[in-house]
């Protein structure tokens, strides 16, 4: 079993906008908790979009900015790369919900036969809005994810 989980980019309305690099602390507790659940049978990656593009600036048509890598060539093919069964996206804040949905939706048609599944505090507290909008988001796990996210491989 082929596991990406995956930290979205940024967006801000703000072009100055300053974020800080910090390690994706819940994907990495996650990946974790499924490797010491499922050994080698489960192929745990993390790509992480923010910090791989840290230094990239995208300044997009609507005159917000992305920090990351938010290509949505370049998001696919990373994802391709790693031949996923199941896609994990990170969606914690909803000033940034919009960029864990894009990239549902880029990993949705770069890998058309893996689960799409969405956690954080945004989609646990909007789960049914996600489910009932956003069809390329196959499952949402709600709360602290390891136990779940295992359950649901």
């Amino acid at each position: 079993m082929k596991i990406l989980l995956i930290n979205p980019h940024i967006t801000s309305d703000r072009k100055e906008f300053i974020q800080v690099l910090n390690e994706p602390l819940g994907l990495i507790c996650l990946a974790t908790y499924v490797q010491t659940q499922f050994g080698h049978e489960a192929d745990v990656k993390i790509l992480d979009l923010y910090a791989g593009g840290f230094d990239k600036i995208n300044e997009r048509a609507d005159g917000r900015v992305t920090r990351g890598i938010s290509d949505e060539k370049e998001v696919a093919n990373l994802i391709q790369a790693g031949k996923p069964d199941i896609i994990g996206i990170h969606c914690n804040f909803t000033g940034f919900a919009h960029d864990a949905m894009e990239v549902a939706a880029i990993a949705k048609k770069a890998a058309p036969g893996a689960v799409i599944v969405m956690g954080g505090a945004y989609a646990t507290q909007n789960s049914r809005n996600i489910l009932n909008k956003i069809s390329c988001v196959d499952y949402i796990v709600r709360g602290e994810g390891e136990m779940t996210f295992c359950e649901l491989i």
